[in-house]
């Protein structure tokens, strides 16, 4: 079974979606697709941003947590999610 749900905007996006891709594009500084396909379904872009709230509020330095967030990558063999993290990682 394949999925091909749309990358989302501000003008596409279900209206629930808006405030959590408005606050997604400010901490990043850009929309990244994977939230802006997450904004189909607006209770999941809300809890994968609130997970990253709180792991980054963890005692792991933010190098430290790119660490994770690769190796769970790799672990789940996610080429988008390893290429994002590599990004934030340098």
């Amino acid at each position: 079974m394949s999925f091909n749900f749309p990358n989302h905007d501000t003008e596409s996006a279900p209206k629930d979606a808006l405030p959590a891709l408005t606050e997604a594009e400010r901490h990043f500084g850009m929309l990244p697709n994977l939230m802006r396909k997450m904004a189909t379904a607006p209770t999941l872009l809300k809890g994968y941003l609130a997970l990253g709230e709180l792991f980054e509020q963890t005692s792991f330095s933010p190098a430290e947590q790119q660490v994770v967030l690769l190796s769970v990558s790799r672990e789940n063999r996610c080429d988008y999610c390893m290429g994002a993290h590599s990004v934030l990682a340098d």
